[in-house]
């Protein structure tokens, strides 16, 4: 079986409810917000995915997450690896905005300068939220270029972040 059809079977057996709803049943386990993020992750690579997910209450979850574990590398990588993907879709982008995404994005990396990881999840996320004009002009207001520079210059060797951050 490939992973469209191990997701696609997850969304029908209400797994993405049961992800969900486990965020919010634990909102101060970092255990279980990194976990759940991680899973939104892989099942936000599918475009219907996406829409489930936010319907479901999946992008405040996720912002959630990421104000309540601001001092949690793991929970920070996780949550903008998720949100890298939740971007994609164009109603998503505007969302993330309105619930301050921008904001917390932009915290993590400057909270876990010296994380690669989330260094390189943060630059993939605010470059697909960038894809709408209005975020580029809040992420410019919050100096979030600024922080994509200094990713790139604190993590010079590490492809994946100047691949990122690009």
């Amino acid at each position: 079986a490939t992973l469209e059809t191990f997701l696609t079977l997850f969304r029908k057996a209400s797994g993405l409810e049961a992800v969900i709803q486990a965020m919010n049943a634990y909102p101060r386990h970092s255990g279980v917000q990194e976990a759940c993020c991680s899973m939104l992750r892989y099942l936000a690579e599918s475009v219907e995915n996406r829409a489930t997910i936010s319907a479901l209450g999946g992008l405040e979850a996720v912002i959630t997450a990421m104000s309540l574990h601001q001092e949690h590398a793991g929970v920070q990588e996780a949550a903008c690896w998720a949100l890298k993907y939740l971007a994609l879709s164009d109603e998503n982008e505007v969302v993330v905005a309105k619930m301050n995404g921008l904001e917390v994005i932009i915290a993590a990396m400057a909270n876990h300068a010296s994380y690669a990881g989330v260094q390189e999840q943060a630059c993939w996320a605010l470059s697909n939220l960038a894809a709408r004009e209005e975020n580029q002009k809040i992420i410019a207001k919050l100096n979030g270029f600024d922080a994509i520079f200094r990713a790139m210059l604190s993590h010079a060797d590490h492809a994946g972040v100047q691949a990122a951050a690009c």
